[in-house]
């Protein structure tokens, strides 16, 4: 079996990490399977740690850390969970997250029994403070919930990335980036800031190395979600925080498909521009022309994040090259190499069985 180290990365996490050490706490976990609880206090300035300890029963099945990262950054704080686990298998939990009984266990077996995936999820359900708007089934993926696939499989080629929330990793892989001088792009949210992204690139960077990625369905976690971030407002920052990621996440997703990402290559930065500049124009004009208000709420949304990744593509001006062909370069293995990976990695899994 292999063992799990669960990180929970915390800013002024003082009202919603309580409920989700409790869930922690209760896993049913079968004897021989080592387990421990991280919790990153990722420059809170309230009780976050006090907290943390406060919370979890002497009896608790596994121990639990707190650890303080200064740096601000939902990445910064990742990076440090993984220095300090000691387990083979890193499960990244959400402050908000409650995972299932089982979690810690299916963890295990989901990594054991498949030796080439370096990350896999499952889907989430959520938790509302109050009851949802009519407009949040619309948006639920803004908030990593619902299904990431219609079955236990392979989603490497399908989707290329999964939620963050619940996100489980092979040390192994992201040992492999970072030692191969792998530099995030993205730092995640930083306190109020909602820029996002940092879970696409990790799964994108993966995949570059050769690994893959697995949905399944039985890792369910439920996403509480507090009132705050049930409204039209939060929705609207979301897309403006996720714009700002937009044109550094296209450059990974593209690289998936290499012939894509050789025409990407070759795409001056100016022409960029003026392509977002046209569906900005497009959709501004659309909104207020359709009475129906969930349509109208989604074309905003698409300005704001259109608006926000323009802001963006004009801030990286001629950097825009430069940042392109360092993750094609140096982030990027070839073909040949990652065929080597996977075929070993195959042969291991043979070998076990």
């Amino acid at each position: 079996m292999l063992s799990i180290s669960i990180i929970i990365c915390c800013y002024n996490s003082t009202s919603r990490l309580p409920k989700t050490l409790e869930h922690l706490a209760r896993q049913k976990v079968p004897e021989g399977l080592d387990w421990e609880v991280l919790v990153i206090d990722n420059a809170s300035t309230d009780n976050t740690a006090k907290i943390a300890i406060a919370c979890w029963p002497d009896d608790a099945p596994a121990p639990l850390r707190v650890i303080p990262e200064p740096k601000p950054g939902l990445s910064n704080a990742r990076k440090r969970g993984l220095m300090e686990a000691k387990y083979d298998i890193i499960s990244y939990v959400d402050d908000d997250n409650w995972v299932c009984e089982e979690w810690v266990k299916l963890v295990s077996e989901t990594m054991e029994a498949h030796p080439d995936a370096g990350a896999c999820g499952g889907p989430s359900e959520a938790v509302c403070e109050i009851e949802p708007p009519e407009w949040f089934d619309e948006f639920k993926g803004c908030y990593a919930v619902g299904e990431q696939a219609d079955a236990e499989r392979d989603v490497t080629k399908s989707r290329g990335c999964l939620w963050g929330a619940g996100l489980n990793f092979r040390k192994e892989a992201l040992f492999n980036l970072y030692n191969n001088d792998f530099h995030s792009i993205l730092t995640g949210r930083k306190g109020k800031s909602l820029t996002s992204g940092e879970d696409n690139e990790l799964c994108y960077a993966i995949i570059m190395t050769g690994w893959r990625l697995w949905y399944e369905p039985r890792l369910k976690i439920k996403h509480f979600i507090p009132k705050e971030r049930l409204t039209k407002d939060y929705i609207m920052r979301w897309f403006e925080g996720a714009g700002k990621s937009k044109n550094k996440i296209e450059i990974y997703s593209a690289y998936l498909d290499n012939k894509m990402a050789l025409c990407l290559i070759k795409v001056p930065w100016y022409k960029l521009l003026y392509w977002n500049l046209l569906t900005l124009f497009r959709i501004k004009k659309m909104i207020g022309s359709n009475e129906d208000i969930l349509n109208d709420l989604k074309l905003k949304a698409k300005y704001l994040y259109t608006k926000s990744a323009i802001i963006e593509l004009l801030q990286l001006n001629i950097h825009y090259k430069s940042l392109r062909n360092s993750i094609y370069y140096s982030n990027w293995v070839s073909i040949n190499n990652q065929e080597k990976h996977r075929v070993a990695r195959d042969r291991t899994g043979d070998a076990r069985q």
